[in-house]
């Protein structure tokens, strides 16, 4: 068990492995502790650890397992960490999230040509890495306002052009989008504004970004990012703080409670153990995602489902509208798509390993 957190009250609702006397103790330690009562004859190790600081160590950790169970919450780029570890290392991937009523569970193989959790359609690699990651890096739809945080950041500064120095400090402390921060930031600033200068009509000796030229540099400081998680790469990285981990709501302010908190942890080793045990007709291939709101009593599939008949019942929805539900949802045993750069990295590393 890995974690770099603490107990504070506020978990007590929603977690079972601590209780009020272990407020303030390290969270690894109090889960240890209070699993023995239920522990037959597994080992169990703790961690504290920053994970983003000492990636190097998760790294190593990680060699030894044969899953990897992310359930650490620092958003959509620390998952991608780990799920490209897990590609590399070819070990399985479960992770699992709750929000009000509502909980996710993924599982995917870690096999290099099979389906992953970032794999989606695409006409070719670059337009791959846009769509999935655009949002991240502030050069989707949040861009007008990356742009107005960062006017208003240039002028708390008393500054009018933009140099390296202040887009590395911009990237740090503008906790809505980024929270970038670490060695390997000012690095990457430093080759995302060389590209938009080498880009420009005019060339000159200006080394600062232009406020309108923000979405070119933000691209070329995703595509700069992402080209460091991917498979074969991901190993020798020693820290990850230069991801976009983005400051977020509390848990316990969205109404997440134990019953989902649980229910997700459950499923997740669940979906483990069928894939290791799974009966004959379901050839130990979990699906791929599932998503189970208890307010409803179903899962979200079964929900769209519903709703969508009625709608062709109603006739506001045509026949055909039932097919994209209808279809096949992915499995483990699903491929990977074409342009998925995780997975074709994941294929270059193991056909390496194979030659080598």
């Amino acid at each position: 068990m890995l974690d770099c957190d603490t107990y504070d009250p506020s978990n007590l609702t929603r977690q079972c492995l601590g209780s009020i006397e272990d407020v303030g103790k390290r969270k690894v330690d109090a889960a240890a502790e209070n699993i023995k009562c239920h522990n037959i004859r597994s080992e169990i190790e703790t961690i504290h650890l920053d994970a983003l600081a000492h990636w190097d160590e998760v790294v190593k950790i990680a060699r030894k397992c044969t899953v990897l169970f992310n359930g650490i919450d620092l958003g959509a780029m620390w998952d991608y960490c780990v799920c490209s570890l897990a590609k590399e290392l070819g070990i399985p991937y479960v992770a699992g999230q709750s929000y009000d009523w509502m909980f996710n569970v993924e599982y995917y193989s870690g096999n290099p040509a099979k389906i992953c959790a970032w794999c989606a359609e695409a006409k070719s690699a670059e337009e791959w890495l846009t769509n999935q990651f655009r949002t991240h890096f502030g050069f989707g739809g949040d861009l007008k306002y990356v742009k107005q945080r960062l006017e208003d950041f240039m002028k708390s500064r008393e500054k009018k052009v933009l140099d390296e120095y202040l887009l590395v400090e911009f990237l740090r402390v503008d906790k809505e989008k980024f929270k970038m921060y670490g060695p390997t930031v000012p690095k990457l600033v430093s080759e995302a504004l060389g590209k938009v200068i080498k880009a420009r009509k005019v060339a000159g000796p200006k080394k600062e970004l232009e406020i309108d030229e923000l979405a070119a540099f933000l691209e070329a400081l995703m595509f700069g990012a992402v080209n460091l998680l991917l498979p074969g790469s991901i190993s020798k990285l020693s820290e990850v703080q230069f991801i976009p981990h983005p400051s977020h709501v509390e848990t316990r302010f969205v109404g997440s409670w134990v019953c989902p908190c649980l229910a997700a942890g459950c499923i997740m080793v669940s979906q483990f153990a069928n894939a290791l045990t799974g009966r004959k007709e379901d050839s130990g291939d979990p699906p791929c995602n599932i998503t189970f709101n208890l307010g409803w009593g179903q899962t979200v599939e079964e929900k769209g489902y519903q709703d969508t008949a009625k709608m062709v019942r109603a006739g506001i929805f045509p026949t055909d509208s039932l097919d994209s539900i209808t279809e096949e949802r992915p499995r483990a045993s699903s491929p990977a798509k074409t342009h998925c750069m995780l997975c074709s990295s994941a294929r270059k590393v193991q056909a390496s390993m194979e030659e080598g």
